[in-house]
């Protein structure tokens, strides 16, 4: 009896022993993808993906840059440390010593004449916007806005004992996030910036992200419709920047490992 007990006993740590020796089978991969979104953002995309190559859940998030959230109020126009810029959507005001990370950066009006632009630029950086479309930089970025380590400064990078963050913008005091930011909120049927998100994951669940893509917005805006047409199916999505986003999910998918 007890010989047969002992066999079996070993017969069980050999099976459990072969079976750990044994390869694990392919798994889901994620990856994750930074960079320079609809010209004053830093998008991140992570994508999840299944043994076949084939996107099986997609996450979109947006952080917002100086455009928006170093602004100040109009009560401060006539100071010498905020400049005044008259874009495409009526006048705003900035402030000119903002600090990212260990980084000082100095604000400018971009244009003479309406609608003006704004630029931060910094040591080694001439344009902050054109910086961040390098993927290493729009990850600094990210970690940085995550850590709180941004803020509206004096000259000498000293917080700023008067200006705060966002004193102009309602989406930037509420969170640095689209998602949680209350932006671009509207009503059916029409999409906002969920709505978008949600169209463009539907668009990608389930491809291979490999293949070449081709876009256009033209026969969709012929037929009276703002949806965006992908190798040829027309999408759900009708933000400006479709392609921004796509590239942006081609990207997280190499990334992933």
């Amino acid at each position: 009896m007890f010989k047969r007990i002992l066999t079996a006993f070993v017969l069980a740590v050999a099976v459990f022993a072969l079976a750990a020796c044994q390869p694990a089978g392919p798994t889901e991969t994620e990856g994750t993808g930074y960079g320079l979104v609809h010209g004053h953002y830093v998008g991140v995309i992570v994508v999840n993906v299944d043994v076949d190559g084939k996107v099986t859940d997609l996450t979109v998030e947006e952080y917002f840059l100086p455009y928006s959230w170093a602004k100040v109020s109009a009560d401060y126009a006539a100071n010498d440390d905020v400049f005044t810029v008259v874009g495409s959507r009526g006048t705003s005001y900035y402030a000119k010593y903002i600090k990212i990370g260990d980084k000082l950066f100095t604000g400018e009006v971009v244009g003479a004449a309406a609608p003006q632009g704004i630029n931060y630029k910094a040591t080694g950086i001439a344009n902050i916007e054109t910086w961040l479309e390098n993927e290493a930089n729009s990850k600094w970025y990210v970690e940085q806005v995550e850590a709180n380590a941004f803020s509206i400064v004096t000259a000498t990078g000293a917080t700023h004992p008067t200006y705060v963050k966002s004193v102009a913008d309602a989406s930037t005091n509420v969170s640095m996030k689209k998602s949680l930011a209350g932006y671009w909120v509207v009503e059916a049927p029409r999409l906002g910036w969920a709505g978008n998100v949600a169209a463009f994951k539907a668009d990608l669940i389930g491809k291979d992200l490999t293949v070449p893509f081709t876009w256009s917005r033209d026969a969709a805006a012929a037929a009276g419709s703002q949806f965006w047409t992908i190798n040829g199916v027309v999408s759900g999505a009708t933000w400006s920047d479709y392609p921004d986003y796509l590239d942006l999910a081609i990207r997280a998918y190499r990334n992933r490992a």
